[in-house]
């Protein structure tokens, strides 16, 4: 599929690349435009004349192409669904950036949740503290998910641009020489540029426990509650499997797409 995609390009196809895009297509360059209307976006693509592809692959569950457009170079992300392009994203190269993610765990209890707030100590400021500290820049994290105060994470991913050249081996290391031991990184890996742990998502993995004991040991680590009829638990929580609207949990705008799937629950 994204080969006819790509040759519908090449060729300016107007009739195979109506036929390959979603009627809910988004098309998203940074620096010069969002567009989100069917029409707007072929008439965009169909003037995009003398683009050189230089190379395309399979990156997760996206398509990644780097190509050339009047002497400049790029690199776009492509998103599909039931064969159909469900959107483009495309930015310049940037050479002097490395965009690195890694894979860590932690134990909450020491934090008021994942994501950087005011006034209080968070999981983004100690890392993004040690960072900064061992590349001799300002880092910025993405995060793939938040966590709220005292909830851990077994294995959750992130991203940071970098100019610094330090082998992912050493940053890897180093960081965990320089956090405090509730942090741990499992691993680094350089990702492409266009590589976003949050949007880029395929799936979450949520654990509950539920204890019955009281036990000060396991205080930050399971929720007391006295005994579960886990009959009824099991005969009903099957009304939340498959897509459902979340928005009323969301204090999202209207425009965000708040429809999750719940695939499994045990």
């Amino acid at each position: 599929m994204i080969e006819s995609f790509l040759n519908a390009i090449k060729t300016q196809n107007k009739s195979d690349l109506k036929h390959l895009l979603d009627a809910k297509i988004a098309l998203k360059i940074p620096t010069q435009f969002s567009l989100f209307n069917f029409d707007e976006i072929l008439d965009t693509l169909l003037n995009y004349h003398d683009v050189h592809i230089t190379h395309h692959e399979q990156y997760l569950s996206f398509y990644i192409v780097y190509f050339e457009y009047k002497n400049r170079q790029y690199i776009g992300k492509i998103k599909a669904e039931n064969d159909k392009i469900r959107s483009i994203y495309i930015e310049p190269i940037n050479h002097d950036i490395r965009r690195i993610r890694l894979d860590i765990q932690y134990d909450g209890s020491f934090y008021h949740g994942s994501q950087r707030q005011p006034n209080v100590y968070t999981v983004q400021e100690a890392l993004e503290k040690c960072l900064s500290n061992l590349l001799v820049e300002t880092i910025q994290i993405q995060s793939a998910s938040r966590t709220d105060k005292g909830v851990h994470a077994y294995h959750q991913a992130i991203h940071f641009d970098t100019n610094n050249p330090l082998p992912l081996d050493k940053i890897k290391s180093l960081l965990n020489q320089m956090l405090d031991p509730s942090i741990f990184i499992l691993n680094a890996t350089l990702v492409p540029q266009v590589f976003h742990t949050r949007y880029d998502v395929i799936k979450k993995t949520y654990v509950y426990k539920i204890s019955h004991i009281k036990n000060p040991f396991k205080a930050n680590y399971a929720y007391y509650h006295k005994v579960i009829d886990l009959s009824i638990l099991s005969e009903n929580m099957n009304v939340f499997l498959g897509k459902h609207d979340f928005r009323s949990f969301s204090k999202s705008s209207n425009t965000e797409d708040t429809i999750r799937t719940i695939y499994e629950i045990n």
